[in-house]
């Protein structure tokens, strides 16, 4: 879905009291963009580059759309090490910083254990369930 956010006139406290008053609920918001006429909605993206937690050679961005099996959150998804990889890559280069993860295990946005299971993912055979913890050696080696 491709929206001109500059040409969107979105006022967050109308969106919130049109919510509040049950106008329409969360859902409707952002899988039905209710609050959009159907002409403002271009749904032109190709798959490709929004695979909902789809992972192929075709595939140019994942979409972690499952909140309760997200890799930062839950150690089960089968593409997780995908994220792994970039996470290991940004730390290696210096993008995103230790602490940077600390902070959102801190606000709750990031499993606790994630900071271990960055640091020891390579030793534990499980870890990803059948997500390919080979590949992640394979790939961050």
């Amino acid at each position: 879905m491709l929206l001109d956010c500059g040409s969107l006139v979105w006022d967050i406290e109308n969106i919130i009291s049109d919510m509040d008053a049950e106008k329409y609920d969360y859902e409707q918001l952002m899988y039905d963009m209710c609050i959009l006429e159907e002409s403002e909605v271009k749904y032109g993206v190709p798959f490709e580059w929004n695979s909902l937690e789809h992972y192929d050679s075709e595939t140019r961005l994942i979409h972690y759309t499952d909140v309760y099996t997200q890799p930062w959150t839950e150690c089960g998804n089968k593409n997780g090490y995908l994220w792994f990889n970039e996470v290991h890559l940004m730390l290696a280069n210096g993008l995103l910083k230790e602490e940077a993860i600390r902070k959102e295990i801190e606000l709750g946005y990031f499993r606790p254990s994630l900071l271990r299971d960055i640091k020891y993912s390579h030793l534990i055979h499980f870890f990803c369930g059948d997500c390919g913890i080979r590949k992640i050696l394979q790939e961050t080696n």
